[in-house]
This record gives C-alpha cells, sequence and structure tokens, in this order.
C-alpha cells in the first residue's frame, strides 16, 4: 500500500509543511535603497572627480571614473561591479531553497565589505567634521553608514530562515 501525499504536507502524514518562505521585504527595501545611495554617490563622485582614498593612504584611486567601471569604487560608492552583484544577489535573497541562501550569503559579505569600505573611506570623515561639513555629501555618507549593516544584519537572518525552513 502506498501513501499519497502532496506537495503541501510532509510525506507519511497529512499535517500541512506551512507555506514556503517568502521574500524578506525589509531586506529587499533595504537593498533597493542602498542600490539608489550608491548611484546618487557614484553620479556625485564622478562629476567631482572623487576617486576612492583609504584612511592612512592605503589605498589611493588616481581616477574616480576608472575605479568606478573596474571595481575599486569612488569616494562615495563602491565600483560598478559590487553593484552589479548586489542587485544580482537581492534578486536571488527573493527566492527559497539554495538560490535564496546563495544571493543572502552574497548579501551578507557584500554588507560587511560595504561596512568596512565606508568606515576607511577619507571622505567619510572629511564630509561629517565640523570645519568641512557638506550636508550633501555627509546625507550619501550617513545613509551608506546605516544602509550596509543593516544589509548585512538582515540578509544574515534572512540566511538563517532559510538554513531553518521557516
Amino acid at each position: 500500500m502506498s501513501e499519497e501525499y502532496d506537495a503541501f504536507t510532509q510525506p507519511g502524514s497529512s499535517e500541512p509543511m506551512g507555506e514556503p518562505l517568502g521574500p524578506d521585504k525589509a531586506l529587499s527595501l533595504v537593498c533597493a535603497l542602498w542600490l539608489l545611495n550608491s548611484a546618487i554617490g557614484a553620479v556625485v563622485a564622478l562629476r567631482e572627480k572623487l576617486p576612492a582614498e583609504w584612511v592612512a593612504g592605503v589605498y589611493v584611486g588616481r581616477d574616480a571614473s576608472a575605479g568606478f567601471f573596474k571595481g575599486g569604487g569612488t569616494a562615495l560608492s563602491p565600483g560598478l561591479p559590487m553593484m552589479a552583484i548586489q542587485a544580482f544577489c537581492t534578486i536571488l535573497s527573493t527566492r527559497s531553497g539554495r538560490a535564496g541562501m546563495a544571493g543572502s550569503a552574497g548579501l551578507t559579505l557584500l554588507g560587511v565589505g560595504g561596512t568596512i569600505g565606508v568606515l576607511v573611506e577619507t571622505i567619510t570623515y572629511r564630509v561629517l567634521s565640523p570645519k568641512t561639513f557638506n550636508h550633501h555629501k555627509a546625507a550619501i555618507v550617513l545613509a551608506a553608514i546605516v544602509l550596509t549593516p543593516l544589509m548585512s544584519i538582515l540578509s544574515w537572518r534572512r540566511l538563517q530562515q532559510l538554513r531553518r525552513g521557516r
């Protein structure tokens, strides 16, 4: 005698498995805002020719445009490759299963990297300093300071939910 079951019940049981885990709307919103903020930062940095420059001269970019398109980023944004990977991971993170886990893991790593990036960038301290404060650039920097760790936290939470299947 074979047991019958469908996609919504546990094999060998009439108990429902529960609904599949849907996308995390907060994570998707934070990722969209991060991409928007990064795009605005890139436009400002490219217009004002602001290459990436890390604290203590560890890294000093020469050309904002080359840094943006090749991956090193600008003073106010990550590079285009990182933004493209982040957009792809955001789409994947809305799925369930392995694809969702891969997207969420990628967003976690990108968020950690982005958090480090904004904290080592000299413009962060320059635009927030009382002597050299610039409210337009400070808004971009502050948004990055909030959104990148938030993206890491929410994507880590999403990854854990997908692993548990809830």
